[in-house]
């Protein structure tokens, strides 16, 4: 069961994200240079995710990783929360931007091809980016408490080693999303 804290931490992470979600999407109905660019679509969009299953997969694992890892880093930064945060609206820009794509480009039949393409995989990925910036603000607070607080954390290289293999479960969990995109453009390329 989910307490109130972790509710309204999860509120508030979702409300930033579909801030970017918004912006993405206004962008690319009013951005023309900026369609093509695997900067600002982070992969999702169908069309520019890769041609085989082997760039889909490259893409999509490569992309996610490395938020993780500008997540991760931020996380041993004392005033390291502003970046964290940041990329929770990165994440939000890439997927308003691909489904305003997806939509403009397949008129109606894009909420089929974003229920397919794009739905799992941003769920799983959000999912996934969420825990990451939780676990990577908590350690950025510690840090900035043992440094300006003068808080004494003694566990501090135990919470460390929590915070490491976390991450690297996480990128496992990316690991599947990567396979499970492939399979599902191995299923249902054809509509593209």
């Amino acid at each position: 069961m989910i307490n109130t804290k972790n509710r309204t931490f999860l509120i508030l992470m979702t409300a930033i994200m579909t801030a970017g979600i918004i912006a993405g999407s206004f962008t690319a109905v009013f951005c023309d240079s900026l369609k093509a660019s695997p900067l600002a679509g982070q992969y999702i969009y169908p069309l520019l995710s890769g041609i085989t299953l082997l760039e889909i997969f490259k893409n999509t694992f490569l992309s996610v990783s490395a938020l993780l890892g500008v997540i991760f880093c931020t996380g041993f930064f004392a005033v390291g929360q502003p970046l964290s945060v940041a990329m929770l609206i990165y994440r939000g820009f890439g997927i308003g931007f691909s489904s305003a794509l997806t939509y403009m480009a397949f008129g109606k039949s894009g909420v089929y091809i974003s229920l397919i393409f794009i739905a799992p995989k941003i769920l799983a990925t959000s999912v996934i980016i969420m825990l990451a910036v939780r676990e990577s603000l908590r350690l950025s607070n510690i840090i900035y408490g043992y440094i300006f607080r003068e808080a004494c954390q003694e566990n501090m290289g135990k919470y460390i080693k929590l915070y490491c293999i976390k991450f690297i479960v996480l990128i496992l969990f990316v690991l599947l999303t990567a396979l499970a995109d492939c399979g599902i453009n191995y299923l249902f390329g054809y509509m593209l």
